[in-house]
């Protein structure tokens, strides 16, 4: 619980503005695949946005349930501390 706890803590002290915007929904099976973009801005003076693009993967069970909820980025760790300090190119 307390891991917990801090992991929300750090969400709302560092996720300003998130959105999470939903792109696709695919489920084959007791497989569901959605692809999304998050985005926040970064509580530094500049307020960066930081954008995601990614993936799930989510696996139910024989009731419907999720048993496992898997994310991926489309976007490297680096790629992401970049935003917080280079602008943006279009």
């Amino acid at each position: 619980v307390d891991r917990y706890q801090r992991t929300i803590a750090f969400i709302q002290a560092w996720f300003r503005h998130c959105k999470m915007d939903l792109h696709n929904i695919q489920q084959t099976g007791n497989s569901i695949r959605t692809d999304w973009t998050l985005s926040w801005n970064t509580p530094l003076p500049w307020h960066p946005r930081i954008t995601i693009p990614g993936w799930s993967e989510l696996t139910l069970n024989a009731d419907g349930l999720i048993v496992s909820h898997l994310d991926y980025w489309h976007c490297s760790r680096l790629d992401v501390l970049k935003q917080h300090f280079l602008p943006k190119t279009r």
